[in-house]
């Protein structure tokens, strides 16, 4: 993951993309990657893609510590 990570920031386009892991991840691996979103769960993956482009209103409690974490 960190290396797909620097290969965008290396192609100058960090600044055009948000990266999201999922998995067996938290916010420790979060930061070692250069991610900007760490989700466990599936759902709250979409939820957060969904707000990211627009498409979601509200904000879950989960969303924000997430999006907090950048």
């Amino acid at each position: 993951m960190r290396k797909t990570v620097s290969a965008i920031t290396d192609a100058n386009l960090r600044s055009d993309v948000h990266i999201m892991i999922g998995g067996l991840v938290n916010k420790e691996v979060l930061q070692h990657v250069g991610a900007d979103y760490w989700v466990t769960d599936c759902a709250k993956g979409v939820e957060i893609c969904q707000q990211i482009l627009g498409l979601c209103t509200g904000v879950n409690s989960y969303t924000e510590s997430v999006v907090d974490a950048m």
